[in-house]
């Protein structure tokens, strides 16, 4: 007596059964990535501490103490000296000797508003060839908010003279600024929460003289990490144009 041979014997395996008798790669392309963008932020967490000097940090200001909005501001000269002048809500005058003070003196929500009513008062002046106090205070507002406005002082001299050394990399946390001087007579503010088309000659100055903040201040490691990986990117622009431009030649 003849036996027929049960389905069951030539059945071939299904595609999930083969599958998991290959060999299965360890670690795929994109967990391969994500583990190389961790490992890279690790290395810049640690670099923070190295490119940071740090000071006592500054008593913040109550929210009741806060002072009103600024409605108006302008050049006051008094004895041949020229000096910043905010007028706020309720007629109060604030007077500053030298922009530096202003900005450790004054909010975001304050730098805001002196970008807004400047540019509405004195974007005619701005424009303009005359060098003045306006309008080194309207290009700081713009070099912070608009810096493609920027139409003459940071960008000629950095075209004409070449970029200069970084003396100072100071933090104001109470408005989110920093500033850079420059050959010890120029100055740059930017905000820290905005990316700046910064020259990789820029992002090592700034780092090389090292940021001075309070202590324990998140902001600044957020600072500091961002300018490390800015110029970790652009040392990797760099090296990949290098490599086209010897394959193209």
């Amino acid at each position: 007596m003849k036996t027929i041979a049960s389905k069951k014997q030539f059945k071939r395996p299904r595609v999930e059964e083969r599958a998991e008798t290959e060999a299965e790669p360890s670690v795929t392309p994109l967990v391969e990535s994500v583990q190389n963008l961790e490992q890279s932020n690790k290395q810049s967490d640690e670099h923070v501490g190295m490119y940071m000097t740090l000071i006592e940090p500054v008593p913040a200001v109550p929210i009741s103490m806060k002072a009103p909005e600024i409605i108006f501001w302008d050049i006051l000269r008094d004895n041949r000296k020229d000096y910043f002048r905010l007028k706020r809500v309720g007629d109060v005058f604030e007077v500053y000797p030298t922009w530096g003070k202003l900005v450790r003196s004054c909010s975001r929500a304050d730098l805001e508003e002196m970008h807004k009513v400047g540019m509405k008062l004195y974007e005619p002046m701005f424009k303009g060839t005359e060098e003045n106090l306006l309008k080194v205070a309207m290009e700081y507002l713009c070099m912070m908010f608009e810096p493609e406005k920027v139409v003459y002082r940071i960008k000629d001299l950095h075209h004409e003279y070449g970029f200069k050394k970084i003396d100072h990399w100071i933090l104001f946390e109470n408005c989110g600024v920093y500033m850079i001087t420059i050959d010890k007579c120029y100055y740059e503010y930017y905000l820290v929460d905005k990316i700046y088309d910064h020259s990789k000659e820029k992002l090592e100055g700034m780092l090389k003289a090292k940021l001075v903040c309070a202590k324990d201040s998140e902001m600044a490691r957020i600072v500091v990490n961002v300018v490390y990986k800015m110029k970790i990117c652009m040392e990797g622009m760099t090296a990949g144009l290098k490599i086209f431009m010897e394959a193209w030649r």
